[in-house]
């Protein structure tokens, strides 16, 4: 069985200009989504989970927390009063992909905004961490 950083590895492997349909793309999210479901009750994910939370984000993940809210803002601004997440997943990875074709530029400038919004929030977000940390312990003895 692959682990998450195989499968990450071969998907950034393949060649950009491949094309993949809707539907593979549902699949795929799909299957990931069943083999998460699985890990998830593990006992050492759920610790890896907790750990994760009191430490600071590298660069690279902060770089793609900030590109995916990006990419929600410009995706809410131009579906307007449509809602996002009531969309069936085939029509979302359509306006996904058409979105981000159109609107790249866009979508990198805001992402460099965010990116240093979440930079200086970082410290905050630990602390907060930290003492709800301190708080659940406290709570259980």
């Amino acid at each position: 069985m692959k682990n998450l950083k195989q499968i990450i590895s071969e998907i950034e492997g393949r060649e950009v200009t491949e094309k993949r349909s809707p539907s593979e793309i549902a699949q795929q999210r799909r299957k990931m989504g069943r083999r998460m479901k699985i890990l998830a009750r593990k006992s050492t994910v759920k610790m890896k989970k907790k750990r994760m939370k009191v430490r600071r984000r590298d660069p690279e993940s902060l770089d793609k927390i900030a590109r995916r809210q990006a990419k929600m803002a410009v995706i809410k601004r131009s579906l307007g009063k449509i809602n996002y997440k009531e969309l069936p997943i085939t029509k979302r990875i359509q306006i996904d992909q058409q979105i981000v074709a159109r609107k790249k530029p866009v979508i990198d400038k805001i992402a460099k905004k965010l990116l240093r919004k979440l930079k200086a929030g970082e410290g905050e977000r630990i602390k907060k961490a930290k003492l709800a940390q301190k708080a659940s312990k406290e709570n259980k003895w």
